[in-house]
């Protein structure tokens, strides 16, 4: 069953929101995504994976029985989602999909998340998971295999309840990445979306940026040999520091410049990014990061640094992964 309303026949963009059908449901994604709606007047798809049976009922329960309890927990659904949409003036659209286990939910939002392709997605992250002594996150896969933006909501408190200061938005930039042209069309990727859509929800926009030297390398260089890292002795390792800093200050200045963002709001620190990232994320108390994800395949994740999935394990502020590959985020917005 599709809940549908219509106000206007006007071209707008589309925001997807993810929620899973959990008891209670978390409508942290949903809450966000109606916020972003309202401010942009971008249109709204609710993706609901609603498994349909429990083994038990299965094996015990008619088809009409399973039916009935279908129906019966749509109608609950509604009853707690419609009020949350009922105040848009723009489409929105309620889509269930049919799943037969719990664990395929992940899969079949994937699916209708590259099936559809909206401009933005939502989805409450709930935080990483222990098996056996090992951390996996079930949101990973969303940063891993989709060229759509995501947004990875961790709290339910509208950004408007929050002081006029505390809304900021931290953007990871990286201007050095060894994949120079990538690296660039991430980079105003990044600050694209960032500034279009954030302007829009009342946010200051800054800029934070990390290097390390090469001392720092081979500490984090697997297998580097005790003589490699004390050779990077400390006089070296503060006088390259030094010039460092500056090199990057001087370049990321100049591309804050570019999108308006006063050098006050601009941040370079030294070490791996996702630490500088979530340090300075807790530091401005900064509600969101909006960080850009490499296509990396699985080797290159071993090889290579990565920053989006260690940000939305360690970091309290909610994360906004964005791909190079994707056009803008909102084709069309409207003045708050």
């Amino acid at each position: 069953m599709t809940v549908t309303m219509t106000e206007s026949d006007t071209q707008h963009s589309l925001l997807m929101a993810l929620v899973e059908d959990e008891e209670p449901l978390q409508l942290a994604g949903l809450k966000r995504a109606v916020d972003v709606a309202f401010a942009t007047d971008a249109s709204l798809k609710v993706v609901i994976p609603l498994q349909r049976a429990a083994l038990k009922d299965r094996v015990f329960a008619s088809e009409a029985e399973r039916s009935a309890q279908s129906r019966r927990r749509k109608r609950e659904i509604e009853d707690i989602v419609v009020p949350l949409l009922a105040g848009l003036s723009v489409d929105w659209e309620i889509c269930y999909l049919n799943v037969d286990l719990l664990a395929d939910c992940e899969q079949a939002m994937l699916a209708e998340l590259n099936s559809v392709r909206p401009d933005l997605a939502f989805k409450h992250s709930e935080g990483p998971r222990f098996f056996l002594g090992l951390s996996s996150h079930p949101d990973w896969r969303l940063i891993r295999e989709t060229d759509v933006p995501v947004w990875f909501v961790k709290s339910e408190r509208a950004f408007g309840e929050l002081p006029r200061s505390r809304r900021i938005a931290l953007a990871g930039i990286d201007r050095f990445d060894s994949g120079a042209h990538e690296a660039e069309d991430l980079d105003y990727s990044v600050m694209d979306h960032a500034g279009q859509l954030l302007g829009k929800l009342g946010f200051d926009l800054h800029i934070v940026h990390a290097f390390r030297t090469t001392a720092d390398d081979l500490r984090f260089k697997p297998y580097a040999a005790p003589y490699e890292v004390e050779a990077a002795g400390a006089t070296m390792d503060a006088q390259e520091e030094c010039v460092l800093r500056r090199e990057h200050e001087t370049v990321i200045d100049g591309f804050a410049q570019l999108y308006g963002v006063d050098e006050a709001n601009v941040h370079v620190g030294r070490g791996p990014a996702s630490i500088v990232v979530a340090n300075t994320a807790r530091r401005l108390q900064a509600p969101l990061i909006v960080i850009g994800a490499h296509d990396y395949d699985r080797w290159q994740r071993i090889r290579l640094p990565v920053t989006a999935e260690p940000l939305l394990d360690g970091s309290d502020a909610e994360l906004l992964v964005v791909k190079s590959a994707m056009d803008l985020t909102l084709r069309q917005v409207a003045a708050v």
